[in-house]
């Protein structure tokens, strides 16, 4: 597990959604085209939950990121409540917890 209770040179990212089309983009680039001044995290839902506020204060608390970089999004047909919470409140609580 990664943690910031060292001094490092290399920046940490995080990248929602990624293990979606664009978000799994930016991972790769990051991984690959960017070298060893970046490390990127990409948590998916279960380890930060963009629908509780909680998690998402606790995991910038821990790793202490440099930058986030959101592209997850609820699926098209997905239930209209899920996707307030994910695509709009999620958004909210990133801002708010940096």
């Amino acid at each position: 597990m990664h943690t910031r209770t060292d001094i490092r040179k290399k920046r940490l990212g995080i990248i929602l959604g990624g293990s979606g089309l664009i978000g799994g983009g930016l991972v790769h680039y990051f991984k690959s085209k960017v070298g060893d001044t970046v490390e990127v995290l990409s948590p998916n839902s279960k380890k930060l939950s963009l629908r509780e506020p909680d998690d998402i204060v606790a995991y910038c608390a821990h790793f202490k990121p440099d930058f986030i970089i959101n592209s997850a999004i609820a699926a098209i047909n997905s239930d209209p409540q899920l996707a307030f919470e994910v695509n709009y409140l999620g958004s909210v609580y990133l801002a708010r917890a940096r």
